[in-house]
């Protein structure tokens, strides 16, 4: 085994005691090495003979107070575990028998933007993943933890048994082999040790053991790489804090929703599903693209999620040179494969010791997106200075045929009619890649498992086959992605040496070594499958809804949320590296993970809604327009109770639009909705009403063209079902025409927003003008036309409602009051099937 290797693993090793201690077993490093030597004999000592070096005698050793202090590869591993340990504050208790809390206190319950001094009141229920909410969500600190739930480390052990043994070609690099267990452990660690505390003897843990495990290893890698690149190994400092001895990568795709939403409406559903699991796919194939380019261990990777990923590489020129020309071939083959619609944009940021123990790694993750943003300035700027007919006009399709789902058409794309469609409607004229996004959308109604092959031309038996192969004549490093509806056989999975193996949504099946989620369709018959067929479900007026949500102020949370209170009663810099990826980690779970089980649950009666998009930290639903408002108040109710802290919210728009509607401008029209909900925090801010606090929050929804906060959804579903039920009783929409005349009458004041008056002022002016006079003589006037007493108390009661509310919402009720109006219009309205115009709702 090479140096290297033996150092990663150790430093991936080094605490995995601690999951045993918190059981209450006594067992020491050296349980957990035993496991590993005696299932892969590439782990074992040579002829059980275990010099100071190896793994199996730094990692049983590492707690040993006689074991070598200066051997070389134990001083880089204990450095590498004490700048991944930043978080730990003063009161930390370095005496490993020492357990002053077994829970683990949710990370971003602690972000705090301004008072730097608020209570942590909830633990983790401290047990291995799952989706339901017992298990991830967090626990008041007085409730009893429930043993039943605990996390038990012999099926941790199954698990890792479970891997099958490589049985291949017997001339295959060890390397490739250890580098693949890592990944497998990676993921059974992740289920298992994500709840447990990596420091048990302190006040106050916030970072996991699974975080801080693989953290100290990527740091360990660097390390090492770095001094070895300058030649100074035995007499390195290697716990100096001044030289930047790292670089943090970040990787994101531009162009991605130009490429998931550029599609007609006409049987586009197929292809949207396909379009946004493929991105997902190739965000993680093209950073481990990377990280095999670069020959790193897999650890290498911090975090991974909606077309964004982060690294942790050595900060050397050849690295830097390894990481530019990787993403120079992922580009040049998305420029031939996509014609340039996507770009891999790449920046980095270089690292010192001091970074990661003063907890400070919020600026660096800002570095990396500033630097990434000015790569993105000089998209594909090497293809164009080494490819001399760059600005060639390409040649049109032959036939003149144009993409029927994409609208492409040149010569390359091989457009011809889908043979695969059983109804000659629907045998559209398509370009390869969508045919080919398409069946990728079709998998996802039955697949149960993702199987990633690199390297090998086996033949696999499965139900479709994707190939990445970013450059021509590299065998190494060509990815086939397999889609199967039932796991594969042990004896395929023997065959191969690079591999990783995911179950789609399943954290309770036994003895799985890797786990996805992705947001499916259930395309069982009966239930929807095409975007009209969600409109035509709707309850009133036949329309799709389009929800785009995501977390409010997340960019300044990694900057500034970690500047809490200490143990000292300090206000210190809290942010390192395994803290930020705890809280990266933990969003990603809600958003890629839960929002399944929240999406199920709602559609249990009838399928109304799907996940198009979720992971990182938004998310994007379609589905019947009369459910989204309920499942985005439903999501925003759940991720309140996922953070329990303020300072965490979403903001979201739902636009409407008929079902043959165009997706990709319907989603541009939702994500301006978002953009006007975030922006009523912006304007409370610069004036908020007097003797209160400034509301910073955005924590709002754009529904109807119109704005509220989620603290008021109720009162405008009250409002909204009062209406709707006097124009039931009336039979008539009178109810609508007299709120409609108060809703425009203060059309005039919406645009003192930009006037001289102050936000403050408005609220005021509005609160007193005719609109309270008119609403009380137009409802009087109705009420009193009527000779059924419980219309006439469903009328008044809503004038009670409407007045009573004025002065205790977010907002003058009058400024979203055209939200409950056009609610309760469109649910009462009577219309065909197939919709009136092919437009957004009005």
């Amino acid at each position: 085994m090479k140096t290297i290797e033996n150092i990663v693993l150790t430093a991936f090793l080094h605490d995995i005691c601690k999951v045993y201690k918190k059981e209450g077993y006594v067992k020491d490093n050296g349980h957990f090495c035993n496991i590993l030597s005696q299932k892969f004999k590439i782990f074992s000592p040579d002829n059980n003979n275990c010099d100071n070096d190896h793994w199996f005698y730094l990692t049983q050793n590492y707690y040993n107070e006689k074991s070598d202090q200066n051997n070389t590869l134990q001083k880089i591993i204990r450095a590498a575990d004490t700048f991944a340990s930043a978080e730990r504050e003063e009161g930390f208790d370095k005496n490993i028998k020492s357990i002053k809390n077994e829970q683990l206190i949710p990370i971003i319950e602690r972000v705090d933007l301004k008072n730097k001094n608020h209570d942590i009141t909830h633990k983790l229920p401290g047990t291995k993943l799952s989706f339901k909410s017992k298990h991830i969500f967090p626990i008041d600190n007085k409730e009893p933890i429930d043993k039943a739930i605990k996390i038990n480390t012999h099926d941790m052990e199954k698990d890792i048994k479970s891997i099958p043994i490589f049985k291949g070609n017997t001339n295959t690099d060890d390397s490739i082999q250890l580098r693949c267990i890592t990944r497998f452990l990676l993921s059974i660690f992740e289920k298992y040790l994500s709840q447990v505390p990596a420091n048990i003897n302190t006040d106050t843990p916030d970072v996991s053991l699974y975080d801080h495990l693989r953290i100290t290893a990527a740091i360990a890698e660097g390390l090492y790489e770095y001094h070895s690149d300058k030649n100074d190994l035995e007499n390195a400092n290697y716990k100096d804090k001044e030289t930047s001895k790292w670089l943090l990568v970040c990787g994101d795709f531009s162009g991605i929703q130009n490429f998931i939403y550029k599609l007609t409406s006409k049987k586009a559903a197929k292809g949207l599903r396909g379009r946004s699991l493929y991105i997902q796919l190739l965000c993680d194939v093209s950073a481990q693209y990377l990280i095999k380019k670069m020959n790193l261990f897999p650890t290498t990777l911090i975090y991974s999620s909606g077309g964004k990923f982060y690294l942790l590489i050595p900060n050397t020129h050849r690295y830097k040179s390894l990481l530019e020309q990787s993403a120079d071939c992922i580009n040049a083959w998305l420029l031939k494969e996509f014609r340039g619609e996507m770009y891999l944009g790449i920046g980095y940021t270089e690292v010192s010791g001091k970074f990661f123990e003063a907890g400070r790694m919020g600026i660096k993750w800002k570095e990396a997106n500033e630097s990434l943003q000015k790569n993105r300035l000089h998209r594909f700027s090497n293809q164009i200075l080494n490819t001399p007919d760059f600005f060639t006009p390409q040649e049109l399709h032959k036939d003149n045929n144009v993409c029927q789902a994409c609208s492409r058409n040149d010569s390359e794309a091989e457009i011809k009619r889908d043979e695969n469609e059983k109804n000659e409607e629907n045998k559209l004229l398509k370009c390869k890649h969508c045919r080919v996004l398409e069946s990728i959308g079709s998998c996802l109604t039955n697949v149960r498992y993702l199987l990633w092959v690199w390297n090998s031309d086996i033949i696999i038996n499965c139900e479709y086959i994707y190939k990445f192969k970013f450059k021509e004549n590299e065998s190494e490093t060509t990815c086939r992605l397999c889609f199967f509806n039932d796991r594969p056989q042990k004896h395929q999975l023997e065959k191969l040496a690079d591999y990783s193996l995911e179950i789609i949504n399943d954290l309770e099946k036994p003895e799985e070594f890797g786990f996805r989620f992705i947001g499916k369709w259930n395309m069982l018959q009966g239930n929807p499958t095409e975007f009209d067929e969600f409109a035509d479900k709707a309850i009133g007026i036949k329309r799709l809804g389009i929800l785009r949500m995501d977390v409010d102020n997340l960019g300044e949370i990694f900057v500034r949320g970690f500047d809490f209170l200490a143990n000292c009663e300090k206000e210190m810099e809290m942010g390192s590296l395994s803290r930020l990826a705890t809280m990266s980690r933990q969003l990603n779970m809600f958003f890629s993970g839960y929002l399944n089980v929240i999406i199920n649950r709602m559609n249990r009666q009838s399928e109304k809604a799907q996940i198009i998009y979720s992971g990182g930290d938004d998310l994007f639903i379609i589905g019947s327009w009369d459910k989204i408002p309920e499942i985005a108040y439903e999501i925003q109710q759940e991720f309140s109770k996922y953070c329990v802290n303020k300072y965490f919210t979403l903001s979201g728009g739902i636009s409407m639009v008929t079902g043959k509607y165009p997706i990709y401008h319907a989603a541009m029209l939702a994500g301006k909705d978002e953009s006007k909900a975030k922006a009523i925090g912006e304007i409370i801010t610069e004036s908020p009403p007097k003797d209160t606090e400034p509301i910073k929050q955005k924590n709002a929804l754009c529904f109807m063209d119109s704005v509220i906060g989620w603290e008021d959804y109720k009162d405008v579903l009250d409002i909204k079902e009062l209406i709707k039920t006097i124009i039931e009783k009336t039979n008539n929409r009178a109810i609508i025409h007299k709120l409609n005349i108060v809703v425009h009458s203060v059309k005039v004041f919406e645009q003192m927003k930009t006037s001289k008056y102050s936000f403050q002022e408005i609220h005021e002016l509005v609160s007193f003008q005719k609109w309270r006079w008119r609403l009380i003589y137009n409802l009087h006037r109705m009420a009193s036309s009527y000779s059924d007493e419980t219309i006439k108390n469903d009328i008044n009661e809503l004038q009670k409602v409407i007045l009573s509310l004025n002065n205790k919402t977010r907002l003058p009720v009058l400024s979203w009051l055209e939200m409950p109006v056009r609610w309760a219009d469109f649910l009462t309205r009577k219309e065909k099937t197939d919709g009136q115009t092919n437009n957004r709702a009005n």
